[in-house]
């Protein structure tokens, strides 16, 4: 499989393009309806599957959710099996992240493994999540390259804990990390740098953002009386398959380096989303 040889050809050329320019991009109402009604529905029975029903209180937003501790951020791994429940819900979504990966990483998308995570901030209680690079997770010993698909199952703003981004961060350095609150999670062993400038990336429901492992980010807090559901599909290539084989077929390569003058980035919400990136045969 390479691609060029999927329905999915216009979107990952621009999609790929943007990301590699500015490290981050935001795909507008990406996500067909029906998926995101499965992803919902997903959500919903991981968390009381795995967790039991104590948890049912933080998934609903009003009084219900108002007696939620504070710390109780959930972050759970999804394997993505063919047998697993998640991938009747995100199949459409993870042949997409895979095309736009192998563009954007140089590598052939069956090179690209394919991980999922749900994100889980209750409604007023929230925290935040610290700045970070993804690429601090790495192994020394079996480095890999990644990108993030990122998809909000609810309408996301800076009230509710949207996604915060350092545009063009990914062509720096790997900074010095450290172990988060609670030791779960990584961040900065120091604050962001003067020159580094940040911005906050509100969602609708049906937008997806994508990063790659170098891009600082973090998100804010969600002091929403709702809760802020998520989920991120994790892209990653083994260092030495980048660059060896990249997809060459139906001139996406070529599209790639000519179509940088003519992407359609200001023509959605924000300066740094893609407008009208919604295909419904993606999830046929």
């Amino acid at each position: 499989m390479t691609a060029a040889s999927t329905s999915l050809e216009p979107w990952v050329t621009p999609a790929a393009t943007a990301l590699r320019a500015q490290g981050f991009v935001v795909l507008e109402q990406f996500v067909p309806r029906i998926a995101l009604v499965r992803m919902s529905s997903l959500v919903r029975s991981m968390l009381v599957d795995r967790l039991g029903p104590a948890m049912a209180p933080m998934m609903h937003g009003g009084d219900e959710g108002r007696d939620t501790p504070p710390g109780k951020d959930l972050v759970l791994w999804m394997k993505l099996r063919p047998q697993e429940q998640a991938i009747a819900a995100l199949s459409p979504l993870v042949r997409r992240a895979r095309c736009i990966a192998a563009v954007a990483l140089e590598a052939e998308p069956d090179a690209v493994e394919i991980g999922g995570r749900l994100f889980h901030k209750p409604a007023r209680v929230g925290g935040r999540t610290p700045w970070h690079q993804d690429d601090a997770y790495d192994d020394p010993s079996s480095p890999r390259r990644r990108m993030t698909m990122w998809i909000p199952l609810v309408d996301v703003s800076p009230t509710s804990g949207c996604m915060l981004f350092v545009p063009n961060s990914h062509h720096g350095r790997l900074r010095p990390h450290q172990a988060g609150q609670g030791g779960r999670r990584l961040a900065l062993s120091t604050t962001l740098d003067p020159a580094d400038t940040t911005c906050a990336v509100p969602m609708e429901a049906g937008d997806v953002s994508l990063h790659l492992g170098r891009t600082l980010h973090a998100s804010g807090a969600n002091a929403s009386p709702q809760p802020r559901p998520a989920l991120a599909l994790v892209c990653t290539v083994p260092s030495q398959a980048v660059g060896e084989q990249r997809p060459t077929a139906g001139g996406v390569e070529a599209g790639l380096r000519d179509t940088t003058d003519n992407l359609s980035l200001g023509s959605g919400r924000t300066p740094h989303a893609i407008a009208g990136s919604h295909n419904e045969d993606a999830d046929r």
